[in-house]
C-alpha cells in the first residue's frame, strides 16, 4: 500500500483544472498539504520548513529540512563525517573506513536490499534468447562466481544475487525451500556440460563453437558506472574460464536507457538493475510479464512465457496468501530453469546517517523504511520518525 499510495499525488482541482498539461505547469507558489513547505530555493540549496497547517503538525518534531547540493559523491563523503549533513545515500567502496569507523557510536550505515543487478539477455537474440539460447544462458549463469562479483562490484557491502530472481534476504519468506542452497560460486563442469549437450565443441583457442561459429557474446554497460564495469570485467574472465568469450562494450548513460526502452532489442547482453517492491510479485510482474514487452515498458529483454504469465495472473487474482506464495514459487522454478535474467548481486538503497542530532532512523532492528533519502515516499516516512537529540 505504501508503494502504491506513496506514488499517487493528490492535487487541488480548483487550481489544476484550468492549467492544461499539468506536467508543463510552472508556478512560484507551489501547493501542498504535506508536513513541510518550501521556503527557500537556490542553485545549491533547498530549504523546507515545518507546515503549521499539516493535519498532524504536533507529531512533526523536525522544524526544518535542508537539502544542499553536492556536485559528486566525493564532496558528499567529506561533508557527512564533518557533520555538515546528517543524512546521505551514496555508494563508496570505503564507506566503513571513511564514515562509520570515524565515530561508530553515531555514524551508521543501513542498507535495505531492494534491487537485483543482473545480466539481461535479449530473448530475441538467436544465440542467447528463447529456447534456442537456453543452454548458453544456463552455461553463463553456472560460470559466474556471484560471491566474487558482489565483492568486486560493491566492495562486499551487498550480497550476491539469487538465481531465483528474488531480492534476498528481503524476500526470504517467499523463497521455495528447494532453492535455498543454490550455488553462489562458479560450477565450471556444469557450464561446460550445458554447452556440450547442446552440440558445442571447444575450439583450439579454448572457446566453444558450433557450426563453425565461436561462442562470442557482447555485454553492454554504462561507461560511468564503475561498479557495473568492475563486474563486467570479472564476468568476462569467469566466462572465458569455461570457454565463453565476452566482449565488454560501454555506452553513455542516455544511450543505455534509450537502448533499454526503445523496444528495438538492439543488443545481445547488457547489465541492468531490476527494482523490487513489497513482495516479489512487483519485480516479477514488471520484468517478466509479456504485457510489459514493448517500447517504454519494463520487460525489455522480451521474455514471453505462458507459464510465467499464468503464475502472475494467479497471484494478482487472489488475496489468499497461500495461493500467492504458490504462484511466486512457481515463478522461481521458471526463473531457475530458464534464467530469463542472470542475477549477479542484490542491490541496496544506501542510507548513511548520524545520530548526533536526530534519532529514529530505520535500521536492522526497525526496518520501517529503506532509509534512503533518494527514494520516495521513504524520505518523508523517515523524517516523520525523527526525534531531535
Amino acid at each position: 500500500m505504501v508503494t502504491i499510495a506513496g506514488h499517487v499525488y493528490i492535487i487541488p482541482k480548483h487550481i489544476f483544472a484550468s492549467v492544461g498539461d499539468p506536467t508543463k505547469y510552472l508556478t512560484d507558489k507551489p501547493v501542498g498539504t504535506g508536513p513541510f513547505t518550501l521556503t527557500r530555493y537556490q542553485a545549491d540549496l533547498a530549504v523546507f520548513d515545518k507546515n503549521p497547517n499539516y493535519w498532524q503538525a504536533n507529531q512533526v518534531k523536525v522544524n526544518e529540512v535542508r537539502f544542499p547540493e553536492y556536485k559528486d559523491n566525493s564532496t558528499m563523503q567529506l561533508a557527512l563525517p564533518k557533520g555538515d549533513i546528517d543524512w546521505a545515500g551514496y555508494f563508496s567502496p570505503t564507506l566503513q573506513q571513511d564514515f562509520v569507523a570515524k565515530d561508530p557510536a553515531h555514524f551508521h550505515l543501513y542498507m535495505d536490499a531492494v534491487n537485483l543487478y543482473s545480466i539481461c539477455p535479449n530473448q530475441k537474440d538467436p544465440l542467447v534468447g528463447g529456447q534456442a539460447g537456453l543452454p548458453v544462458r544456463l552455461a553463463l549463469s553456472s560460470a559466474i562466481d556471484r560471491n566474487a562479483i558482489a565483492a568486486q562490484a560493491t566492495a562486499g557491502l551487498e550480497p550476491p544475487g539469487s538465481m531465483t530472481g528474488l531480492v534476498l534476504p528481503t524476500a526470504k519468506d517467499w523463497l521455495d525451500p528447494q532453492f535455498s542452497g543454490l550455488p553462489m560460486t562458479a560450477d565450471v563442469a556444469a557450464a561446460q556440460r550445458y554447452l556440450t549437450d547442446a552440440g558445442f565443441t571447444k575450439g583450439p583457442d579454448g572457446i566453444y563453437q558450433k557450426n563453425g561459429k565461436r561462442l562470442s557474446l557482447t555485454l553492454r554497460s554504462v561507461d560511468t558506472y564503475s561498479d557495473w564495469n568492475a563486474a563486467a570485467k570479472l564476468i568476462a574472465d569467469q566466462a572465458k574460464a569455461v570457454g565463453i568469450e565476452i566482449k565488454n562494450v560501454t555506452v553513455g548513460e542516455d544511450n543505455y536507457y534509450t537502448l533499454r526502452t526503445n523496444g528495438k532489442y538492439d543488443y545481445q547482453l547488457m547489465l541492468c538493475g531490476m527494482v523490487g517492491g513489497p513482495t516479489p510479485y512487483y519485480l516479477y510482474n514488471q520484468y517478466l510479464n509479456s504485457a510489459q514487452i514493448g517500447q517504454g515498458k519494463f520487460n525489455f529483454v522480451g521474455w514471453n512465457d505462458s507459464k510465467t504469465d499464468g503464475y502472475l495472473t494467479q497471484y494478482a487474482s487472489t488475496t489468499d496468501p497461500t495461493a500467492q506464495k504458490q504462484a511466486i514459487m512457481g515463478i522461481q522454478k521458471v526463473f531457475v530453469q530458464n534464467q530469463p535474467y542472470i542475477p549477479l548481486w542484490t542491490g541496496a538503497d544506501y542510507d548513511e546517517y548520524s545520530t548526533k542530532n536526530f534519532t529514529g532512523w530505520p535500521d536492522q532492528n526497525n526496518p520501517y523504511s529503506s532509509g534512503s533519502p533518494n527514494t520516495a515516499p521513504d524520505i518523508e516516512m523517515v523524517i516523520l520518525h525523527l526525534q531531535p537529540v
